[in-house]
């Protein structure tokens, strides 16, 4: 089918029951934003992270600035979403992410991201493929 967006297994066989109904429509926003996506269409890979601003978020899942921030959180500590900022640097807590002004998604779960891992050095976390 053309104009679709696969998503993982995951989603329905785990997040449904588990998350809150704004961290599923956040998680399904990044879903659509990343693998919806088809970056290179002669090998069909699709994008791994998207650059989505609180606006935007706000726009696409009707949202408030707040329960958004909610659901970054809860995705975040789950290890289903990993916000990174420019320099790909993992920003884990609510206070990293609060003066960033452009924050990247990707999926982490086992299916769509199985190879990332998060390293500290120093004072910043690192995203290591």
């Amino acid at each position: 089918m053309r104009y679709t967006t696969p998503v993982p297994n995951e989603v329905f066989d785990v997040y449904v029951r588990e998350l809150k109904p704004g961290e599923l429509k956040v998680l399904l926003v990044i879903v659509r934003q990343t693998l919806g996506y088809v970056v290179d269409k002669k090998n069909k890979q699709r994008r791994t992270r998207a650059w989505l601003s609180q606006l935007r978020l706000t726009q696409l899942t009707g949202l408030s600035r707040k329960a958004i921030s909610q659901a970054i959180a809860g995705l975040v500590e789950r290890n289903i979403v990993l916000v990174t900022d420019e320099e790909n640097n993992a920003l884990i807590t609510p206070k990293a992410r609060k003066h960033h002004h452009k924050l990247f998604f990707q999926l982490v779960g086992k299916s769509t991201q199985p190879g990332v891992k998060i390293v500290k050095k120093g004072n910043r976390y690192c995203v290591i493929r």
